[in-house]
């Protein structure tokens, strides 16, 4: 449950700029785990491809 919307506010038009800050704050929690999750998948790929460079140079020898 969003933060913002445990509270009680008593104006249509707060609830509504809550609603629209929520989601923004989704959206970049959403983007921020993304981008960390791009670079954690990218180290692992990197460290893939070092690992297949070692199993081939054991190979070739």
């Amino acid at each position: 449950m969003p933060l913002l919307k445990t509270m009680k506010y008593n104006t249509p038009k707060t609830g509504m700029l809550l609603d629209a800050i929520d989601e923004s704050l989704a959206d970049l929690s959403t983007e921020c785990w993304n981008k960390e999750t791009r670079n954690q998948l990218k180290k692992v790929e990197d460290e893939q491809d070092k690992l297949k460079s070692l199993l081939l140079e054991e190979n070739a020898t």
